[in-house]
């Protein structure tokens, strides 16, 4: 094991790899099995679901209807509790494929929304900024700049802030099964 130290904030180092590595096995615990709140079941590999939501997934994008299958990592199960992130694909039913990626997609609606989302061009085009004025101080101007980030930032959120609302009124979490709320 080496004693090299992981670079954290400004370079700085966090821990080294031994204590990163004890750290795992107190997680793991002993015998090396997860503690039950992280364990899952491994879904059969010809399992599909489809996305209930947009949200990553190891490492990848999914949007809403998006048909996949899990990967066995320990939040597939915690996940598929709160039943709003993704749900079982029923065998034979119809299959619509994006012509520009292949995603496949449970119904042509959500194929759709992925098309505007992922493949046509972004319909979002920021307002200009100011522009400086003759005789206009620096600090007068950069506070004017700032002001139109802020407003520009917030165009920007207004479209992922509508389709997140969205999402959630169509397919809610359900927050009473899990752990936490088992235990209480």
């Amino acid at each position: 094991m080496s004693k090299e130290k992981s670079a954290g904030a400004s370079g700085r180092g966090v821990a080294t790899r031994e204590a990163a590595h004890a750290i795992g096995a107190q997680i793991m615990g002993a015998a090396g099995a997860a503690p039950d709140h992280l364990t899952h079941r491994a879904a059969p590999p010809d399992t599909r679901y489809w996305a209930k939501r947009t949200f990553d997934y190891c490492g990848r994008t999914l949007d809403r209807g998006q048909i996949f299958r899990l990967k066995g990592v320990a939040n597939d199960k915690l996940m598929l509790d709160l039943d709003g992130y993704f749900a079982p694909f029923a065998d034979g039913a119809p299959i619509y494929a994006c012509n520009r990626c292949g995603e496949e997609f449970k119904e042509l609606a959500m194929l759709e929304g992925h098309g505007k989302a992922r493949h046509d061009p972004k319909r979002f085009v920021p307002p200009s900024p100011p522009i400086r004025e003759d005789g206009e101080k620096r600090e007068s101007y950069e506070n004017r700049l700032d002001e139109w980030r802020v407003r520009a930032g917030r165009m920007a959120d207004a479209s992922e802030d509508s389709r997140d609302r969205h999402e959630n009124e169509v397919a809610p979490l359900d927050l009473t099964r899990t752990q936490a709320s088992r235990e209480a």
